[in-house]
Order: structure tokens, then C-alpha cells, then sequence
């Protein structure tokens, strides 16, 4: 995902269905500073984002990755650029989880140490 071109292509997604960005907040239910730091790039969209971008929009979620409409020429393009998120999101979560396992096994160290 091109995060530079990934507000832009947002807010004009927005414009284009004529919504303003409280408009687009109440359909995401979330607050409406939240599209504003997505389409200025000051945050980058979630995974639940995508999909309701996806839904409200009548979009593919690899066009939203991917940062353009999907035609012939950029088929694979785009299909590749929805596998790299995925790909990204997946070592996150398992960043995360590794990191939740390692804090469970200190603490269970540390607890038994403290029973000692």
C-alpha cells in the first residue's frame, strides 16, 4: 500500500459520492477527525477502515491498496498489492502475539518466583 497516495485517493473517493467528512464518519461510525488524519496521511486506514471504505464505496479492497481503479492493464497489480497488505497486517498480529506470549511467560516466571 502506497501510503502517500493512500489520502488522496480517499478523500476523492469521498468527493466523488459527494459526502462530507462527517457524512463519511457517521456511515464508518467513528469521529470525523479520524477521515481527516486518513486523508491527510496522519494515520494510516485498518484493516475494518478498508472494509467499510469497500462497502460505502462499492470499491475491491485491492483498489483501496492498491491506490487506483482496477482496469484491465493493472489487474495483477492490484491483486498483488492487496496480498502485500494482507502480508503486512499478518507479521503485525504476529509481532503482537509474540510479544503477548513472551510478556505471559514473564509474568508466570515472575509470579512463581515471587511464591518461592
Amino acid at each position: 500500500m502506497d501510503y502517500n497516495k493512500n489520502g488522496p485517493f480517499l478523500k476523492d473517493l469521498r468527493l466523488s459520492k459527494n459526502m462530507s467528512q462527517y457524512d463519511l464518519a457517521e456511515r464508518m461510525h467513528v469521529d470525523h477527525s479520524k477521515i481527516n488524519r486518513l486523508e491527510n496521511n496522519k494515520r494510516r486506514p485498518t484493516f475494518e477502515d478498508l472494509i467499510y471504505y469497500s462497502q460505502i464505496f462499492n470499491i475491491s479492497l485491492d483498489e483501496l491498496t492498491a491506490c487506483e481503479r482496477k482496469n484491465k492493464q493493472n489487474e495483477k497489480k492490484l491483486q498483488n498489492s492487496l496480498f502485500k497488505y494482507l502480508q503486512n497486517q499478518n507479521s503485525k498480529f504476529e509481532k503482537a502475539r509474540n510479544i503477548a506470549i513472551l510478556l505471559a511467560i514473564f509474568v508466570v516466571i515472575s509470579f512463581g518466583e515471587m511464591k518461592s
